[in-house]
């Protein structure tokens, strides 16, 4: 289990990836990508998330049960995934395109060789946004 301590880290950790370039340019055709889903709410919830490729075949397709502040990490997609829908408790989905070359920042620098795209899905229902993805790269290991 992901402790509070070890959220903040993860979040961190991942803004600084992202401020460093390495999600500006990646190609989606990289065969392994990562997803970590967070729950950055003071309250215990409940998400679906699923995630498909072009052909709407399902690549991805797990459900989070998350206590607050808590956090599942490193979960490996395997093919080119091309749109992610994330439900919070019984609301509607949320989607959005699997877009690592928008990133969160903008940068021209390409990530080094053996990396792939990785996948925050931060929940925060406090600062506006709700759920927000957060792209970055991660070396490439098969788990």
């Amino acid at each position: 289990m992901v402790t509070r301590r070890s959220l903040l880290a993860s979040t961190t950790a991942l803004a600084s990836a992202t401020v460093a370039g390495c999600s500006a340019v990646l190609g989606e055709e990289t065969d392994h990508h990562y997803v970590d889903m967070l729950n950055g709410s003071e309250e215990s919830h409940a998400f679906a998330v699923t995630i498909t490729d072009d052909a709407g075949e399902t690549l991805f397709d797990r459900t989070y049960d998350l206590p607050a502040r808590n956090g599942d990490e490193n979960r490996v997609i395997d093919g080119s995934p091309a749109s992610v829908a994330v439900a919070v408790d019984d609301d509607e989905p949320v989607q959005f395109p699997w877009a690592p070359r928008e990133g969160r920042h903008a940068n021209s620098e390409e990530c080094s060789q053996g990396t792939s795209a990785s996948l925050s899905i931060y929940y925060d229902p406090q600062s506006g946004d709700g759920v927000t993805p957060i792209y970055g790269c991660e070396t490439a290991q098969d788990q």
